[in-house]
């Protein structure tokens, strides 16, 4: 794997990196795991259900043992000019690091964050300005557009959120239009 993208640690167990691509830049990419020590301890999905992963951000709830992970662009097509965006976020069993559910949302999901205290987490799209509500509870587990932040002019770019700790606001900072809402 390579192309590191976001770094966070995972307490007891390390470090947790998305790699948003392979040596070249292209697909796919995945997860790694360091220990305290910064020695690789785990790589997944060795076994991916498809090879259009670009994992972008990611969260872990680790009371649900769930990762959730987006799959923003290709590497190598943005340096290239013309980016490809993705539209998948992936479900992770967090003990394994394997690939449980992998769901539709819209153009280049960029962000995404749980809820506190729930097992539902937001995903905002930074190709279509909007945001989406995963809801991991189902069975399957469940992708439902929320918002759009601009409309048909894809001009909003979402790209920073933060949700309270009570779960009760979210806060998203929209580069194309030079504001947070």
């Amino acid at each position: 794997l390579g192309i590191a993208d976001e770094v966070k640690p995972l307490p007891g167990r390390g470090v947790l990196v998305s790699m948003m691509g392979d040596h070249h830049a292209a697909s796919p990419g995945g997860m790694v795991l360091f220990d305290q020590r910064m020695q690789l301890v785990a790589q997944g999905d060795p076994n991916p259900p498809d090879r259009d992963i670009n994992v972008h951000d990611f969260d872990a709830n680790p009371a649900a043992n769930l990762l959730i992970t987006t799959d923003f662009l290709i590497p190598h097509t943005l340096v290239e000019g013309a980016p490809v965006l993705r539209g998948t976020v992936r479900l992770w069993d967090l003990g394994t690091l394997r690939i449980r559910d992998t769901l539709r949302v819209g153009q280049g999901p960029w962000i995404t964050k749980f809820i506190p205290g729930t097992q539902k987490a937001l995903v905002s799209c930074f190709g279509d300005g909007t945001l989406w509500l995963i809801d991991t509870s189902h069975n399957p587990p469940h992708a439902e557009q929320v918002l759009d932040f601009d409309g048909e002019k894809n001009n909003s770019m979402p790209s920073i959120m933060e949700i309270s700790s009570d779960g009760k606001w979210m806060f998203e900072a929209l580069y194309g239009q030079n504001k947070v809402v």
